[in-house]
């Protein structure tokens, strides 16, 4: 759920919503590990499959020359990842309706703040084919949060919805193509070396495609 298509049909008549998105992002297991390589000067060099920030929170320990070991840190098994943020929305300029998103929260310590800001941009197609009851939508997101020293995550969504829209409810179909990236760094244990772990993460699969619907309960 990606909280951008709120409303059904845009509306022809200028419109103010205020509004919480809220979804929930499941952590796949291709986001849960990835492939390390021991540093100098301890031997053999060495790759292993290790755990994401997100991953599991057992260390992966490889066994080197003499008896010694390479630690590699565990994460913080993560498997679902829930927000809920303030969304406004601008709609019925000439079919086109524009949403922005922001929150952002100082958590202190170590972590710093964490920040989220989106932008969206929605064009009724349906207008053109005059298709009454019934819309087609075509627009473009992004979103960008920024975890304090920890993560960087981006991500473009170009998307499609049709479906139909009456005075109280709405439902529809979507696909869309997203693309993402995740930058994220940490640092272990001191205990266990204390070193800066960094990954890069682009999302496998970029297609989405999802059903929706809600009920309008008033408009400003």
């Amino acid at each position: 759920h990606s909280g951008w298509n709120v409303g059904g049909k845009i509306d022809s008549g200028l419109y103010f919503r205020i509004g919480i998105s809220s979804m929930v992002g499941y952590v796949s297991d291709n986001l849960r590990t990835f492939s390390a390589t021991t540093e100098y000067p301890f031997e053999p060099l060495t790759k292993a499959d290790v755990p994401t920030i997100v991953g599991s929170n057992e260390a992966v320990v490889v066994d080197g020359v003499n008896g010694t070991q390479y630690v590699f840190q565990g994460g913080r098994d993560v498997v679902l990842f829930p927000m809920a943020l303030p969304q406004l929305t601008i709609g019925g300029l000439y079919g086109t309706e524009l949403s922005i998103r922001f929150v952002a929260y100082d958590f202190k310590g170590d972590f710093g703040k964490l920040t989220l800001f989106g932008a969206g941009v929605k064009h009724d197609i349906g207008q053109y084919l005059n298709l009454k009851n019934w819309f087609w939508t075509g627009g473009y997101a992004m979103q960008l949060v920024k975890g304090g020293y920890y993560f960087d995550y981006l991500s473009h969504y170009i998307h499609t919805e049709a479906g139909q829209s009456g005075k109280n409810a709405y439902y529809f179909g979507t696909i869309g193509f997203q693309t993402a990236s995740l930058d994220a760094r940490y640092h272990e244990d001191p205990d266990q070396g204390n070193r800066e772990v960094t990954l890069a993460l682009k999302n496998d699969f970029p297609i989405f495609i999802g059903i929706g619907g809600g009920l309008k309960w008033g408009k400003l």
